[in-house]
């Protein structure tokens, strides 16, 4: 199942993968495993952690786009 969040933090606490998309026609950059143990709160480091490389990853402006 494919699903389009706005935000981070739902998908962090929900989903056990995770993949960031580039354009150019929907290229995957990144597969992200979600292995924080459940339940899930957003106040360990490891999610603060996560949640920071996932933004740092959405953040990257591809080459492609660029140019």
């Amino acid at each position: 199942m494919l699903a389009v969040l706005r935000d981070l933090e739902a998908p962090l606490l929900s989903r056990d993968q995770l993949v960031v998309m580039r354009p150019g026609p929907g290229h995957v950059h990144e597969v992200v495993e979600v292995s924080l143990p459940r339940p899930r709160s957003r106040d360990t480091e490891a999610f603060s952690h996560l949640r920071g490389h996932l933004l740092a990853a959405l953040a990257e402006t591809p080459a492609e786009v660029v140019a």
